[in-house]
């Protein structure tokens, strides 16, 4: 297996959700480099920031729209 950096993970993660545009989004590049790592340890899959950071961007502007974002910020099974 790989041996990523989610150190660097949590750190572009949150260079990017700095941005002016998404002021107010609950998220932050901690929590994004914990659940990366949570898949990683648990499926073996790496799933790059980017891809991660531009689906919150599409299904929940950034955690601050969906049913609850305040729990749910990536509108997780929203779906059902």
């Amino acid at each position: 297996m790989a041996d990523y950096d989610f150190t660097d993970y949590a750190d572009v993660s949150q260079k990017y959700l700095d941005r002016p545009v998404f002021k107010g989004t609950p998220l932050t590049g901690d929590l994004l480099a914990q659940r990366a790592w949570q898949t990683w340890a648990n499926t073996g899959v790496y799933i790059p920031p980017e891809l991660v950071l531009a689906q919150l961007q599409r299904e929940s502007s950034m955690g601050r729209e969906g049913r609850n974002p305040v729990t749910n910020p990536a509108n997780y099974r929203d779906w059902e």
